[in-house]
């Protein structure tokens, strides 16, 4: 099976666990909150409410465990990239969207059954401050301050310097770009610390010590989870300095990505949890209910509030104001996203699957694919060879699918090379001239070596 397959593939089940828990999670009161509904203390423990409930986990349930299934069928098609690609992206696509319709069909039953029950809180829509808590907004700022993301910044930095004493070389320049990435990722975790201690505290209801806890959490989670971060950021760019190769490029980053996951999932599942805990008796006196501006319990939607960006109502995430232009701009932008996934893919299979064409006329050699990639005249050719074996390689700049290399590689012995290949279908022609080489071939071994005796004539 394809390298490819065992990375798409457990992302795209991942990616199911994760929409799955958060929207089981849901059914929990935390902050008088389920389902995206604020409802009294009476409310949230009524027989009613469990069983809507208990009607949306089983259709969770079923939609969640169909993707899972669905998602094996990537095995028919393990071997080509481009069609894991389509596949998995589709299941992904439906991942993202599927599970919300019985959320929100649920979400809006029970705010039917709020005002049917009316279970109206006389302040709903109202802004709740608390003087007590904006005199301590500065709450458990042990975790905050320069002095946490000082080490990772040098570290970083240290790295970058590093990197410019490199005897690089074309396969390894892309490793400044990363280094200089990396600082830039620094920097951004550590406004953000900062952003994050800006926000408005948390209020619940009128319990001051409560909404201080509240803050308290949200806080040290998120500017817990920017210093581990920041770390792992410093960390990779200290292996990618010292070891610029592509192996270590993919285990590190690998390793990496791992690293950001855990530490968002077990801080996501961990302010939930005690955020269920501390709550769980709220609700019985004023508390606070923005319902109104929830489109399904799920957009954020106050002509009213200043903000361009808020705190999620539960868990650490943020969310967008889209009342306001800029609220407006990042969602256009984030549909613009999602929509362009399946142009991606299907350009992904038109490079899989279309063929490659070689031609060979007195003066040119043009090869082509999808539209013309290389013209190459043989006046200039100084060397022509007839490579058997692929030497090992390493992509500077282009893509490379399981059959399709194209763009700038660096190969073992023959040094950087604009490459138009199928690296699973030898033999390939290398030609070289005084400004370019070129690693060229087809999709047929019998066509190749007819059209390298072709320009071996012309050559010589």
């Amino acid at each position: 099976m394809s390298l490819f397959f065992w990375i798409l593939f457990p992302t795209s089940i991942m990616v199911i666990a994760l929409i799955y828990y958060v929207l089981r999670n849901a059914t929990k009161p935390k902050k008088n909150i389920i389902l995206g509904v604020t409802l009294p203390f009476e409310g949230r423990n009524s027989a009613e409410v469990a069983e809507l409930c208990r009607k949306f986990k089983r259709w969770l349930n079923i939609i969640c465990a169909s993707l899972v299934i669905v998602s094996l069928g990537s095995l028919f098609f393990a071997e080509r990239f481009s069609l894991i690609l389509t596949y998995l992206m589709a299941v992904v696509f439906l991942s993202i969207f599927l599970p919300y319709i019985p959320y929100i069909k649920y979400n809006k039953k029970l705010r039917a059954l709020k005002r049917e029950k009316n279970w109206i809180n006389p302040a709903a829509g109202k802004l709740m401050v608390d003087t007590k808590l904006i005199t301590e907004n500065n709450i458990d700022s042990r975790f905050f301050g320069f002095k946490w993301f000082s080490a990772p910044l040098l570290i970083s930095i240290a790295a970058l310097i590093y990197g410019y004493f490199l005897d690089l070389d074309s396969s390894t320049w892309g490793v400044l770009i990363l280094l200089w990435m990396n600082l830039g990722i620094i920097l951004m975790f550590t406004a953000l610390s900062v952003f994050i201690f800006r926000q408005r505290p948390e209020i619940i209801d009128r319990d001051t010590a409560l909404s201080a806890a509240l803050t308290r959490i949200r806080r040290h989670f998120w500017n817990r989870s920017w210093i581990l971060m920041t770390y792992s950021t410093a960390l990779w760019s200290v292996a990618i300095a010292l070891f610029p190769s592509q192996m270590t490029f993919i285990v590190s980053t690998f390793a990496y990505a791992a690293i950001l996951l855990v530490v968002a999932i077990y801080s996501e599942m961990k302010i939930r949890s005690l955020q269920y805990k501390l709550t769980e008796n709220s609700g019985s006196d004023a508390y606070v209910d923005e319902d109104d501006y929830w489109i399904w319990g799920l957009l954020y939607y106050n002509p009213n509030d200043t903000r361009v960006v808020k705190n999620e109502r539960i868990g650490m995430g943020m969310t967008i104001n889209l009342a306001k232009p800029a609220g407006k701009f990042q969602m256009a932008l984030a549909a613009l996203a999602i929509l362009l996934i399946p142009f991606t893919c299907v350009w992904m299979i038109m490079e899989d699957y279309t063929p490659k064409s070689v031609s060979v006329s007195d003066e040119t050699v043009i090869a082509h694919h999808l539209r013309d990639e290389y013209v190459i005249k043989l006046d200039d050719v100084t060397e022509a060879e007839l490579v058997e074996t692929l030497p090992s390689n390493v992509r500077v700049v282009g893509i490379g699918l399981d059959n399709s290399s194209k763009g700038l590689f660096n190969f073992t012995g023959y040094g950087d090379a604009e490459t138009f290949i199928n690296p699973k279908v030898p033999p390939f022609i290398y030609l070289e001239t005084a400004e370019k080489n070129y690693m060229i071939g087809t999709d047929s071994a019998d066509e190749t070596k007819e059209i390298f005796e072709e320009i071996k004539v012309n050559v010589e």
